[in-house]
């Protein structure tokens, strides 16, 4: 019996042990429950967005009849159409955090109220600093206030607005592209063969600029002009280039810029990503970065 109550009295005391160390374990250094991990947020890359409202919390307003504005995230950038306008910028996700980059678009004018809501959105989006995915609908949190869009319909398809306004399929990347070039201007930084592409010599960055089917820039001592085709499979077409015939004082820029008008000529295709645009020709390439 004495060694039947021993065992009990063992049992007993293991068992309040084990309370014991359960409840230490389940709390943290301040005895306060451990918080649970929190997950990073859901990678954007590659999806596509609809604005439906944005403004202060509690004052928000939806979007005016018959506009839309699109988001799209794609390798590292962000583009779409602020409605008149097409604009794009560099991003930098990491977990719920977004940073937007300089914000570039094209400055043509449109109607004064789709004017002033299309300055009011990209003054918002220089602002974003974090988002949430949640119930198809993407929210960018601003200085002042929220950015709420919808998933934007499948290519091919069209879907209502909040107000009930059809939505325009999102456009391929290059047919975007194509589109985001218009009324944006450009210095070049280096050009050359592919196994030798240089610098520009210093203080004589020949400029590129598009406009309605047109280029135009500085080549370094001359002015220049010509025409532009931009397909949407990203092939483009310079031809009719016509220059000033101002001779250059220094003979290594006068070199340089008859090297650039040469190749300017030859480019067959190009590459947009966020300020940096790349020129394609047969043997070589022209990179430019976006102007100030």
């Amino acid at each position: 019996m004495k060694l039947l109550n021993k065992f009990a009295k063992m049992m007993i005391m293991g068992l309040l042990f084990m309370i014991v160390a359960v409840g230490c374990g389940s709390s943290g250094s301040d005895g306060g429950a451990l918080e649970p991990e929190i997950e990073s947020g859901t990678s954007l890359d590659g999806t596509s967005w609809v604005l439906q409202e944005f403004g202060p919390d509690g004052g928000r307003t939806p979007m005016l009849p018959d506009t839309s504005v699109t988001l799209m995230f794609e390798d590292g950038r962000i583009s779409g159409s602020a409605n008149c306008n097409t604009f794009f910028a560099d991003v930098t996700q990491s977990g719920d955090a977004l940073d937007f980059g300089p914000i570039g678009s094209t400055r043509m004018a449109c109607a004064e109220p789709i004017m002033q809501q299309e300055n009011a959105f990209l003054a918002a989006m220089s602002s974003v600093s974090h988002y949430v995915v949640a119930e198809g609908q993407l929210t960018l949190t601003y200085d002042g206030g929220l950015l709420v869009f919808a998933t934007a319909p499948a290519e091919g398809e069209t879907g209502p607005s909040e107000e009930g306004t059809a939505v325009t399929p999102t456009a391929t990347p290059h047919e975007q592209d194509s589109e985001l070039l218009q009324g944006t201007s450009w210095v070049l930084e280096s050009f050359g063969p592919s196994d030798n592409v240089t610098a520009v010599l210093p203080n004589s960055a020949p400029t590129l600029n598009f406009e309605a089917g047109q280029v135009n820039g500085n080549a370094s001592c001359n002015s220049y002009s010509g025409e532009v085709t931009l397909d949407e499979d990203g092939t483009m077409t310079v031809s009719m280039l016509v220059s000033t015939l101002m001779a250059c004082a220094d003979q290594a820029m006068m070199q340089q810029e008859a090297d650039f008008m040469a190749a300017l000529a030859q480019v067959t295709s190009y590459t947009l990503s966020g300020s940096q645009l790349t020129l394609q020709t047969p043997d070589g390439v022209l990179n430019f970065e976006a102007a100030e």
